[in-house]
């Protein structure tokens, strides 16, 4: 499986108040790319923990 994986802090950028950081991660994600498993369990985690979502 070749592509770009995409890193979970360029994934929760998306919600970070500095448009800057949210703007260019929103770029990097329309770029495509793969989520891995690993990266789906660390954006849960982070946002239950430190979110509190």
């Amino acid at each position: 499986m070749a592509g770009n994986f995409l890193d979970t802090n360029v994934l929760l950028y998306l919600a970070a108040s500095d448009t800057l950081k949210a703007d260019r991660a929103e770029a990097v994600v329309n770029e495509g790319g793969t989520i891995s498993v690993q990266v789906l369990n660390e954006i849960a985690n982070v946002m239950r923990r430190k979110m509190q979502m």
